[in-house]
């Protein structure tokens, strides 16, 4: 699949759908980010480039202590974490930690100013100590964790009973259990629910599908693809554009 997509799996009480935004040309990192709406309608998002979602990080141990490791300023995990070592806070006792996103978004949007005192001059380091932290924390696949939330809001909302922790054991998933600093490559590779295309796209199939279950799908649908290639070729052969090598490819593309 093409890496010049970012894909964001969006929550609705109702369900997920995937959508795909054009990504920034200027940037050689694909986003992976994944989002979901609350009970309270508030938007929150797991991003591995954005500070990560408190909820997602403390699944597997909810006794997981963060207060060191949040962002100053949206409150959730610090992810590349900065520490603010301006003189107007030597006397401070904790580190000021902010995420790295969150303090260039600020710094940006306020002048240079720090999110601290709001004084001139806002002085940061890499906060190393946070950041390897944080980077060895294991955490379950960012996708399944949104599967398993969407399918609780589903069963509240039929059943009209809060659900406190966990949720129901969605019918397919992701396994995967392992560290933050591991969960890109996972997400990139190897996790059962990357969204991929069908082969028969470019016939008309628009159906959004997951590793687990391209195979079955293209087995499942065989008579709606051939009729979709078939509906293809009839439009070709009225503006004449069929010949002996398109039959081949179309031949080979639906039977090999």
């Amino acid at each position: 699949m093409s890496t010049d997509f970012q894909y964001i799996f969006v929550k609705y009480c109702t369900g997920v759908f995937l959508t795909k935004k054009k990504g920034d040309k200027n940037q050689s990192i694909n986003k992976i980010m994944l989002m979901f709406v609350p009970e309270e309608n508030k938007c929150k998002t797991i991003s591995l480039e954005e500070c990560y979602n408190k909820e997602w990080v403390t699944f597997l141990d909810e006794q997981l202590l963060l207060k060191n490791f949040q962002c100053l300023l949206c409150k959730e995990v610090a992810n590349n974490a900065m520490e603010l070592i301006c003189n107007d806070h030597e006397d401070q006792k904790d580190a000021l930690v902010v995420g790295g996103q969150c303090l260039m978004r600020y710094l940006n949007e306020h002048n240079g100013e720090c999110p601290v005192g709001n004084h001139g001059l806002c002085n940061y380091v890499r906060g190393k100590a946070v950041r390897n932290f944080v980077d060895e924390l294991v955490v379950i696949c960012p996708r399944q964790f949104m599967s398993q939330e969407t399918e609780k809001a589903n069963v509240e909302m039929e059943e009209g009973t809060k659900i406190t922790r966990g949720g129901p054991k969605v019918k397919h998933g992701c396994t995967f259990k392992g560290k933050i600093k591991e969960m890109k490559n996972h997400l990139e590779r190897s996790c059962q629910l990357k969204p991929s295309e069908c082969k028969f796209k470019e016939f008309g199939c628009k159906d959004l599908l997951f590793e687990f279950n391209a195979e079955q799908h293209l087995q499942s649908q065989m008579k709606r693809h051939m009729d979709l290639l078939l509906a293809y070729i009839n439009v070709l052969q009225q503006n004449e554009m069929v010949n002996f090598g398109n039959l081949v490819f179309f031949f080979c593309f639906f039977f090999l």
